[in-house]
């Protein structure tokens, strides 16, 4: 909480306001900020002095999460930075640089000295180090003060990147951004410089726990050789920064590309560890924003495995197969990179089977990746067939191949083959893949019907899974920029609650409150945070939208965190 003590208290009255502060066992800081005297109070309030001749008002800051549990998102350009994302910026880029940058798939922001940033299709922060600057620039433009204005919030339609070395301290500038919040400027950044104002890491943790503004640390002109400034940066990674901002020139005070590009990996490595997505740029793509009535050609779109995976028959079961063009990919975070990058449109991926459960890597990604969002659902039947190759035949079987719960949910009828070597395969239609490439006679496969067509191999016997109620539910996922679904009637959303009784009894009973039917709870590990857990659920809609709705903010309430991964249809 913020109290601003009216102009000319007596010292009586002063001694009385801050007696009560230390009658309540309360910590305080005290600073100037303009003409008021502000105090920043931390701990319970309740009795606490409230003289309104001695306090002129009394603020939960808009920057601090006593205001906002939630971590804000703020966009430059289509660029979404914060919450769960880690965004590099460079100081005064050269050309070449970019050049490299393509390659490595990743969207960067250009710091820069001047207004010509327009030119580039780069998103850019143009750095304003005086008021003539300030005053000559336009509104819109994303800036960095480099100087305290004359004029105490400034007003802004643009991205600002508030450094804290402009204010005295960190109250002062916690302070300075929820006057700039209050004053109708959504997209702030909080900007420190990694060396000076950091003597550890730690100060980098107090600043998350205090704010829910993405924050920034600058690494860009530390005096200190690279051999050291490499780990510095890597420990701000550690630490949860939602971006870092680099130098990187041919000179010897500066990273070289070598060492960039090094260091990205290495960044790229934490950022997955840390369950933090790399800012991309969404490319421009024929197909954005178009419904599938609407399109003319092709729809790219994703799916992890071989093609004739059962993961491309969901995709051929959701999509009109005439305008669907099945791209596959050996990985589900390559399909989650691929529809950040824009190589895809959309993405089919499974989440549960009705034998193997939930496929949790998808859950987490999901989570990791905040721009990409569940759009549709759809359920298939997992039918497994023994495929060879058009030569083969019962005898000439040796060794069968399939993924482990391939192999697992045929037991009964490999069982009944004690004479075959069964062998764990990386993916269903790519042991029918194998079988096609060798022309081996001896191996066979089980895969799916789709799979036999694609490789043009033999079914020598089709149903041979133990249980024929095999299901699989697949999620349909797109970026954040695809149009919302109109008449979605179900939602995934994920959450964690307060490690205290009843915590996530009474979360649920929000939605029983509010008539939304829940049909899926599963816990999840929280990364980073041993036997801590988020919570994933799926619920239908009710007819009436705004019962919904009451229930989502009801539940930011009382959850420590929240987040909304679709609304969708199924």
């Amino acid at each position: 909480m913020i109290v601003a003590l009216k102009h000319n208290i007596s010292s009586e009255q002063s001694k009385k306001f801050y007696d009560s502060i230390a009658s309540k066992d309360c910590t305080y800081e005290e600073h100037n900020f303009g003409a008021y005297t502000i105090v920043s109070i931390d701990g319970d309030l309740s009795g606490l002095c409230a003289d309104k001749d001695v306090i002129a008002s009394v603020v939960i800051p808009k920057s601090l999460r006593h205001f906002k549990k939630d971590n804000t998102t703020v966009s430059l350009g289509s660029l979404q930075i914060g919450d769960n994302r880690l965004t590099i910026g460079i100081d005064q880029p050269s050309p070449d640089l970019f050049q490299s940058v393509i390659v490595n798939g990743a969207s960067f922001v250009r710091i820069a000295n001047s207004f010509d940033a327009p030119q580039s299709s780069i998103p850019y922060i143009v750095v304003i180090n005086s008021q003539e600057e300030l005053d000559n620039i336009p509104e819109y433009v994303p800036i960095q003060l480099n100087y305290l204005p004359d004029k105490w919030p400034v007003s802004r339609s643009g991205l600002i990147l508030l450094p804290r070395s402009i204010f005295n301290n960190i109250s002062d500038w916690l302070w300075a951004s929820h006057l700039l919040l209050d004053n109708n400027n959504v997209n702030i950044i909080l900007f420190m410089d990694l060396l000076t104002e950091l003597s550890d890491s730690l100060s980098i943790i107090k600043i998350k726990e205090l704010s829910h503004l993405p924050l920034f640390v600058d690494c860009s002109s530390m005096p200190l050789s690279k051999e050291k400034v490499i780990p510095l940066i890597l420990s701000s990674v550690l630490t949860g920064v939602n971006g870092i901002i680099l130098e990187v020139h041919e000179n010897k005070d500066s990273l070289n590309l070598f060492q960039f590009e090094e260091l990205m990996m290495n960044i790229i490595g934490l950022a997955a560890m840390m369950d933090m997505e790399l800012s991309r740029l969404p490319l421009k793509i024929n197909s954005s924003h178009k419904t599938i009535q609407e399109f003319t050609e092709k729809l790219p779109i994703g799916f992890q495995g071989e093609r004739g995976a059962y993961s491309e028959k969901a995709l051929f079961t959701y999509f009109d197969e005439n305008k669907a063009e099945p791209i596959a990919y050996s990985s589900f975070r390559e399909v989650f990179e691929a529809v950040l990058k824009g190589e895809i449109v959309y993405g089919v991926l499974p989440v549960e089977n009705t034998l193997g459960g939930s496929i949790h890597e998808n859950y987490d990604l999901l989570l990791q990746y905040p721009d990409i969002k569940i759009i549709g659902e759809q359920q298939i039947r997992i039918q497994h067939n023994l495929i060879c190759h058009p030569l083969a035949d019962w005898k000439s079987i040796k060794k069968v191949y399939s993924h482990p719960q391939g192999l697992a949910q045929c037991k009964e009828f490999l069982d009944s083959h004690p004479e075959w070597e069964k062998i764990p395969y990386y993916d269903t239609a790519g042991s029918v893949k194998q079988i096609a490439q060798t022309g081996d006679v001896t191996l066979a496969g089980i895969a799916s019907v789709k799979a036999a067509e694609v490789y043009q191999m033999k079914i020598l016997q089709s149903g041979v899974e133990t249980n024929p109620m095999n299901y699989t539910r697949f999620y349909i996922v797109a970026g954040r920029s695809e149009p919302d679904i109109v008449n979605a009637n179900a939602a995934t959303f994920v959450f964690s609650t307060q490690n205290t009784p009843g915590s996530l009894v009474r979360s649920l009973a929000i939605l029983q409150d509010n008539d939304v039917n829940m049909h899926k709870l599963e816990s999840r590990p929280i990364n980073g945070k041993p036997w801590t857990y988020m919570f994933y659920t799926d619920v239908d809609l009710p007819e009436d939208k705004a019962k919904y709705q009451r229930a989502i903010t009801q539940l930011r309430e009382v959850a420590l965190t929240f987040r909304i991964l679709g609304e969708y249809s199924r």
